[in-house]
């Protein structure tokens, strides 16, 4: 599956690992599919990320290829990102964990891991 959204839409894609599941990942994910327009958002599932620690967690591709992960959520979360990020433009910074100021800091921790 690739992380480039096709043509205008966002992309999701949802961590659904054994440590994602057992942190309600799925629950979130059916959130997702019940909540999201799929004229604008893509849906996808992945398997285990490395963050066992920050589950359940999310991927969030914009259509121009923008990338913002979002960890320790909860089904508000889930609907806040949809409406504020995916619907507004505005990233929800209490579930952030990656984006444009985070990378860095984030591939360094992901390095470390062997």
């Amino acid at each position: 599956m690739s992380a480039v959204p096709a043509g205008n839409r966002w992309k999701i894609v949802m961590g659904l690992g054994s440590c994602g599941v057992a942190a309600g990942a799925m629950e979130l994910y059916q959130r997702l599919e019940a909540g999201a327009d799929p004229k604008r958002v893509e849906l996808g599932k992945t398997g285990c990320a490395g963050l066992c620690h920050r589950e359940p967690m999310l991927e969030l591709f914009s259509p121009a290829g923008e990338h913002w992960t979002y960890v320790h959520l909860t089904p508000e979360a889930v609907g806040n990102i949809l409406q504020e990020h995916v619907g507004a433009g505005t990233p929800v910074q209490d579930f952030l964990l990656e984006g444009a100021d985070r990378r860095e800091a984030v591939q360094k921790y992901q390095a470390k891991q062997k």
